[in-house]
């Protein structure tokens, strides 16, 4: 790979989010600047090789390396290779069509500095509290969109521990999406046993009401998307509704994609996982309890044996 960026000036090597570091680790990177996801530049920065590692751009271009940072500073970084390779024309059809807002041509775009601040508390309640996560069905079906499909999965999971999630189709047998890319289900709906929600990705998928026929008796479908907003925006929403503000927000944040207030005028919104967080205070109240009484066990020992 690193013969073919100095033989071929057509090569372009782009990575996305914390793929960064596979780059680097090939030496693709040596003397270049590149970006990744912040939290993953906090252990880059402590031994960073041979290449300059950079935040507050959502994408960072290197002669023929381009790096994105968070995931969805991915679609900027691939406009980019787009406006490379000759199809700048195309970029306001592409914006257009998947509702992307903020590209600027040749730019990498600037974001705020992220860091771990308290309005971040849900990343670690999250991580620790959320034992009773519901387990979603993921309903694919035939011509979904690639960045809807990604949307109903990695808001959930990563960096969030939402839920876990199952991939069916109506029948258990693979799905191809709009541009080709076979997915491959664990199950039909009934196989996948047990789900709390069935989630249904794609705009098409909900105007036909695709999961009628796979609901068994008590499932309902919560449809995700519409045609007129870009396919992270109402999953984000879903995730406020669903569970609260402060976490949508973290996962936006996870994401680098800046919004607004999640589920704006909605008045039946959480504003914090205040299950999880009285879930912290018990079990910090309760070790202090511990802490208290096995030192006035030992003070009482000690007396006794003066």
């Amino acid at each position: 790979m690193r013969d073919s960026l100095t033989h071929d000036p057509g090569t372009v090597v782009m990575s996305v989010c914390v793929g960064a570091a596979d780059v680097a680790d090939a030496g693709i990177l040596d003397g270049r600047r590149a970006t990744t996801h912040w939290l993953k530049l906090v252990g880059l920065r402590r031994d960073p090789g041979d290449t300059e590692w950079v935040d507050s751009v959502r994408f960072v271009e290197g002669g023929p390396t381009i790096s994105s940072a968070g995931v969805l500073s991915g679609i900027d970084a691939a406009m980019r290779v787009v406006e490379r390779l000759g199809g700048s024309a195309e970029l306001p059809r592409i914006a257009d069509e998947i509702h992307w807002r903020g590209y600027g041509s040749g730019a990498g775009v600037e974001t705020e500095t992220p860091g771990l601040r308290p309005a971040d508390l849900p990343f670690a309640l999250g991580a620790a509290f959320r034992w009773d996560r519901p387990h979603n069905g993921v309903l694919l079906t035939p011509g979904v969109g690639e960045i809807e499909l990604a949307s109903a999965f990695r808001p959930y999971t990563e960096l969030s521990w939402l839920a876990t999630l199952t991939a069916v189709s109506h029948d258990g047998k693979p799905v191809t999406s709009r541009h080709g890319v076979t997915v491959i289900p664990a199950s039909d709906v009934p196989g996948a046993g047990g789900l709390d929600r069935l989630l249904v990705p794609g705009a098409e998928a909900a105007r036909t009401r695709a999961a009628a026929p796979a609901l068994p008796g008590g499932l309902e479908a919560t449809y995700l998307h519409s045609p007129d907003r870009f396919a992270f925006d109402p999953v984000i929403d879903d995730i406020a509704v669903t569970y609260d503000r402060a976490t949508a927000k973290w996962v936006a944040k996870s994401l680098q994609y800046p919004v607004g207030v999640p589920a704006a005028g909605r008045d039946d919104v959480a504003a914090w996982p205040w299950a999880q967080t009285a879930m912290a205070a018990t079990l910090v109240v309760a070790a202090i309890g511990v802490v208290q009484s096995i030192r006035l066990g030992v003070n009482a020992a000690r007396r006794r044996s003066s």
